[in-house]
């Protein structure tokens, strides 16, 4: 049995052809049984382009819900696995306010705070720079990032423990349209 929240796994090919074939030709029957009553006097091409337009936009919603809806969850996990196994801190954060939005489980390990502290707090990289690293490391981001370039950078994290840890960011600077 499966549970409510669970996505479709169980969802064979030949499920999905036969799921997709029978929405077709139900909206299909539907269409033909009430298309020349809506457009009384309109000529076999006119309804047939109609016919068409009615049945993708019919369609549409649940070939979202039956391929892509399940195909993309598939492929964030598959990517949430791929980034966990990077043997790396790798993150995400907004250019404009330099807040994390993301952080590998690996950031723990390396430098000890938990990835909540890194998520929650907004200064947190800033904060977290050794001292006579941090006007550099910060001045040369903010400018790559402003001028949407890719950037690599060393510089000193303080860990958890008070340890210095030397890191060395590689940094692709996308920008969301």
């Amino acid at each position: 049995m499966r549970r409510r929240s669970e996505p479709l796994r169980a969802l064979s090919p030949l499920r999905l052809f036969a799921a997709l074939l029978l929405i077709a030709f139900l909206g299909e029957l539907a269409l033909m049984l009430v298309l020349p009553m809506v457009v009384p006097g309109a000529s076999e091409l006119a309804r047939s382009g109609l016919d068409a337009l009615l049945l993708a936009v019919l369609l549409a919603p649940f070939l979202w819900w039956l391929v892509v809806r399940p195909l993309r969850a598939t492929w964030q996990r598959e990517y949430q696995t791929m980034v966990q196994s990077l043997n790396g801190i790798v993150w995400e954060l907004d250019a404009e306010t330099f807040a994390f939005t993301f952080v590998s489980r690996h950031a723990e390990r390396i430098l000890g705070y938990p990835v909540e502290r890194w998520l929650r707090e907004p200064n947190f990289w800033r904060d977290h720079i050794h001292p006579e690293d941090r006007e550099r490391a910060v001045a040369y981001c903010l400018e790559a990032t402003r001028e949407r370039r890719d950037h690599e950078l060393e510089y000193r994290m303080l860990a958890a423990d008070g340890r210095a840890v030397w890191l060395h960011d590689v940094i692709t600077v996308v920008a969301d349209e």
